[in-house]
Formats: structure tokens, C-alpha cells, sequence
């Protein structure tokens, strides 16, 4: 079963993706937004690196959609979730993480992922909540 997660940036897009296109990962050609594909032993992972183009286009969308998801999950800690809420406002940049099989944190797709967090101070969204660069839960809805 496929795993989505989304990578939130405030880093430029023109720098991720000069790095991506470094590491010579197959690129997909079949759409606008640039994609790349990746083999790993634990299996694929596709990375789509996404800007927004103009107000109100689909990057903006996801944004505004996960800023309203975080908004409504409540919490204890109020000042970490407004902060997070600012970054995804602040998002330059998202990759969109697409993993063809089940994603364990010991496998080489998650260091990968991890790296490219580290490198351009990134949280993921994992569909439940935000995760930081050592994978661990920072907020989530429950």
C-alpha cells in the first residue's frame, strides 16, 4: 500500500531542486511539476517538488488545507502549534513523498527523506500530523 507524506520548506524551491537534480534520480516527465523517482532495496520513492505558481493554484490549496488541518487540532501547546502553523504559512516549497510499499523508519527511503529535512530545515505531514527531522511526532491529532 502506498505512503503519502508532504515536506514543507520555507527554503527556495530553485535550491531543493538543484540539489535533487545533483543527486541524478530518474526524472518523470509525464507532468508540471518536476518528479523523480528513486530504487531502494525496501522499494520505490517518488518525490514531487512543488512551488506555488500563482494565488490560488493547487500548491496554495494544500497549503491553506494543511494550515486549517493544524489549525483545528487542539492542544495543550498552544505556542508550538501556532509555530508550526506560521511555518506551513511560510512554505516556500513542498515535496510530496510518495512510498510504493510499507515505510518503515529503518530503511533507506527514511534516511533519505530525513537528509533532505535536515538540509532544508523541513517538517513532513503525514496525513495525521507534523513530524520533524528526527522523525519524531510533533503534533498530531490526537
Amino acid at each position: 500500500m502506498n505512503q503519502y507524506r508532504t515536506m514543507f520548506s520555507n527554503k527556495n524551491y530553485d535550491e531543493i531542486l538543484h540539489y535533487i537534480e545533483t543527486l541524478k534520480l530518474n526524472e518523470i516527465k509525464d507532468s508540471d511539476i518536476r518528479t523523480f523517482d528513486v530504487n531502494y532495496k525496501e522499494g520505490n520513492l517518488q518525490i514531487s517538488i512543488r512551488k506555488q505558481i500563482e494565488r490560488g493554484d493547487s500548491f496554495s490549496k494544500m497549503i491553506l488545507g494543511t494550515w486549517n488541518f493544524l489549525r483545528n487540532i487542539e492542544t495543550g501547546y498552544d505556542n508550538h502549534k501556532k509555530e508550526l502553523i506560521t511555518r506551513i504559512s511560510e512554505c516556500e516549497t513542498a515535496i510530496g513523498i510518495v512510498a510504493d510499499s510499507n515505510f518503515t523508519e529503518t530503511d533507506e527511503r527514511a534516511t533519505f527523506i530525513y537528509k533532505l529535512m535536515e538540509m532544508f530545515d523541513g517538517i513532513m505531514f503525514d496525513g495525521q500530523g507534523m513530524i520533524d527531522k528526527k522523525g519524531k511526532v510533533i503534533l498530531d491529532h490526537d
